[in-house]
């Protein structure tokens, strides 16, 4: 998406139609995970940086610096927020600083990605793109098992009170 943004792409449309049905199924599974509020929170969050990201793709493409600092800005306070914001919904489950981290860190890797991009890098462009996509790999497998323990936490304990696991006796 944001190299079709970064150049005027007609194939912009498509990949942001695409990135549009990702953030509902990632924002299907937290409802699962976490209940309709706090994926709705989530969900503001991510669209949030989704769109921060697009602005910041056509700041770098017009060579806006002001805007490219504006945004930045910006994104530096959304990605610090998701950490804070999972470890909550997770009773404290996810490590808040760890994801802080990670979110951040991704950040960097697609604003390196974009001025590589936009500046004819494409090495560079693409080398960031996998480190970034390996990193949010990562990153994604430490969440999901967080996730899957607090999940964990709120379910029942025990089999189901029917004698003892063995069959009930008559009443004859």
């Amino acid at each position: 998406v944001i190299r079709a943004g970064a150049n005027g792409s007609p194939e912009f449309g498509a990949a942001a139609a695409a990135l549009d049905d990702n953030t509902t199924e990632v924002t299907r599974a937290m409802r699962t995970l976490l209940g309709p509020q706090r994926a709705a929170r989530f969900n503001g969050r991510w669209v949030r940086h989704i769109d921060l990201l697009m602005q910041y793709t056509v700041a770098v493409a017009e060579d806006d610096v002001a805007e490219r600092t504006r945004l930045q800005r910006k994104l530096d306070a959304t990605m610090r927020s998701f950490g804070p914001a999972l470890a909550r919904a997770t009773n404290g489950r996810v490590a808040p600083r760890m994801m802080r981290t990670a979110m951040t860190t991704h950040q960097y890797q697609m604003l390196d990605q974009i001025s590589a991009f936009v500046t004819t890098d494409y090495e560079r462009a693409h080398e960031t793109a996998y480190d970034a996509y390996v990193h949010m790999n990562g990153a994604a497998t430490r969440l999901g098992r967080s996730l899957g323990a607090a999940v964990r936490d709120g379910l029942p304990r025990g089999g189901a009170a029917t004698g003892g696991g063995g069959m009930a006796l008559s009443s004859s």
